[in-house]
């Protein structure tokens, strides 16, 4: 993250829209001739990102407006552009725009063009390294005088020790991001997998859920069938039951010599009617085992069918549980990862701190080596 473009209007010595840009991610000089506005500049810069400009009374706030000739300046403001392509700022947009407006009755902060107010902003700026307890990465020129003119060797060995340990955390913290950028990345990985899986069940989900609907359609359009033929197969064993009985009948009524003329006559009518029962019971018997053999094909099918339901139903329920096991994991995971990126920000602003304190440390060891180095040419 750095900053690309910084637009100021009204502010101090700044009259008209001023745009400076572009800015190296590195380092950027800025030169000029005396009054030509360089420290204004760094004031503007100061006065939207430092904490240095909180309480603003009726003169401070008129002091900050330009005054020249011509109408008044009534309202100024500075905007700083960042470029966010890392997103240290915790904004997914690749460039990050944070302008601060003030008046004589108004001080304002917008964020993207919506506006947001002063602790939002000191939050937003926390979370990519910008510390208010420990704000290095402001450094004014001539704030560390006082401490130059202190005992120089004793400063030199304390600078050293101190610099030793700054490089030491910042390794460590660099080693620990690395480690943390590495954990974050399996576990992306194994978010994507977990993703790729529960897409599985889900369409092993809605197959088993169509399986079980064309079963269950199945075995309803046979068990009308099976209602068929047994009600068949009862209806025949009464018809059967009847000429049994009616058999009975005309064995009784042999004895019965009277009714017939002679007993050939008899013999003959009831052999006849005999012979007719016997072959009317023999269709029947036919037709009530061909009913049976329907009757308990359709019974397997149906306990087949049947079967097969409870067993889809079982891979359903097992599918379903499955499916709910990995969406708890992916929940597991993304609080994980949500946990690895906050400490990715935790780590991002500490290396920033360290790293500014180490470049201040060092500036400080080569001031005081150069100006030991002059005290002992005299």
């Amino acid at each position: 993250m750095y900053i690309k473009q910084v637009i100021i209007q009204g502010f101090r010595s700044f009259k008209d829209q001023t745009e400076v840009e572009p800015f190296s991610p590195k380092h950027n000089v800025i030169v000029g001739r005396n009054g030509s506005g360089k420290s204004n500049f760094f004031f503007a810069i100061q006065f939207v990102l430092s904490d240095d400009f909180t309480h603003l009374k009726p003169d401070d706030r008129q002091q900050l407006l330009h005054e020249g000739t011509g109408p008044r300046t009534v309202t100024a403001y500075v905007e700083i552009i960042f470029d966010n392509s890392d997103h240290r700022i915790q904004i997914e947009s690749e460039e990050v725009t944070l302008r601060r407006v003030i008046g004589m009755k108004k001080d304002n902060y917008y964020l993207d063009g919506k506006h947001v107010t002063k602790n939002d902003v000191m939050c937003l700026l926390e979370g990519a390294g910008f510390s208010r307890s420990n704000p290095y990465y402001i450094v004014k020129q001539g704030k560390n005088l006082e401490r130059a003119m202190r005992d120089k060797n004793s400063t030199l060995t304390t600078l050293n020790k101190e610099k030793l340990q700054l490089h030491d955390e910042n390794e460590e913290l660099i080693a620990r991001k690395a480690q943390l950028e590495f954990s974050l990345s399996d576990l992306q990985q194994i978010a994507t997998d977990e993703k790729n899986n529960r897409d599985k069940y889900v369409r092993e989900l809605e197959r088993l859920e169509s399986d079980i609907k064309s079963k269950e359609s199945e075995l309803n359009s046979i068990l009308p069938q099976y209602q068929h033929h047994k009600g068949q197969e009862e209806r025949l064993n009464a018809r059967l039951k009847a000429c049994e009985q009616h058999r009975s009948e005309l064995f009784a009524k042999e004895g019965r010599v009277q009714e017939f003329s002679t007993t050939e006559e008899r013999d003959r009518f009831i052999n006849k009617e005999i012979t007719s029962l016997q072959q009317s019971a023999a269709n029947k018997e036919k037709q009530i085992q061909e009913i049976k053999q329907g009757v308990s094909q359709l019974k397997t099918k149906v306990e087949q069918q049947t079967r097969d339901i409870q067993e889809k139903t079982s891979s359903l329920e097992e599918t379903k549980e499955s499916l709910d096991r990995v969406n708890r994991d992916c929940s597991r995971l993304k609080v994980q990862r949500e946990d690895i990126s906050n400490q990715r920000q935790e780590l991002w602003r500490k290396q920033n701190v360290v790293s500014t304190s180490l470049m201040n440390t060092r500036e400080e060891l080569v001031k005081h080596e150069r100006h030991q180095r002059v005290l002992m040419g005299k």
